[in-house]
């Protein structure tokens, strides 16, 4: 289908990056995207994302090589895991993070960076996340463990409240996406809609 359906499928005519910057900037955003769903701040949340960066080049953002590096790495312990069947849980999470966002963080001329696209994905992120504190915590008394626990989950729920109170007003959500993406001209468009101009 998509030899067949390639010119249409892969056309790049209304972006402004290429199928290779698109590609090189795919490992940031999944370095992203797994930060955001360990530990979710209000920068990486809302409705639009097109003012994420593309990479147009292996050091432009520096950051580009790096989360090359860091995902060949992830992508050599899965297989290494795999063929010495060791960390089984370890892998399979970490696996399935990477075949999640594999579709649509590849080829396509999609947008750089959507945050539903890891909905799926962040269950592989945190299986994995999970299977590391278990093998970090095995030997630490129970106490600590469950303490370590609570901090975080009290402060997922801190960051949670907050995100709800801004989702109880649509004025809320437009303003909150206008800070935390200022150069995102369809935020920018959103705001122009609901200003009173337009109401």
């Amino acid at each position: 289908l998509v030899c067949v359906y390639s010119e249409q499928l892969l056309n790049y005519a209304y972006r402004d990056f290429s199928l290779v910057e698109r590609l090189m900037t795919q490992p940031r955003a999944l370095s992203s995207y797994l930060l955001s769903g360990l530990v979710p701040g209000e920068t990486m949340l809302g409705f639009f994302h097109d003012d994420f960066a593309p990479s147009r080049d292996w050091f432009d953002p520096p950051s580009t090589a790096a989360a090359l590096g860091l995902w060949c790495g992830a992508i050599a312990f899965v297989l290494w895991a795999i063929s010495r069947q060791r960390y089984a849980m370890s892998a399979f999470g970490l696996g399935l993070f990477v075949i999640g966002h594999l579709v649509e963080g590849s080829l396509f001329p999609l947008e750089l960076y959507f945050e539903h696209r890891n909905y799926l994905p962040a269950a592989g992120a945190a299986i994995f996340v999970v299977s590391l504190l278990r093998l970090f915590f095995q030997n630490v008394h129970p106490a600590i463990f469950l303490l370590a626990a609570a901090i975080y989950l009290g402060l997922l729920a801190s960051g949670t409240h907050g995100r709800v109170h801004i989702w109880t007003s649509e004025e809320r959500i437009v303003t909150s996406g206008a800070l935390i993406h200022p150069r995102s001209r369809s935020e920018e468009h959103t705001s122009e809609l609901q200003s009173p101009d337009h109401l």
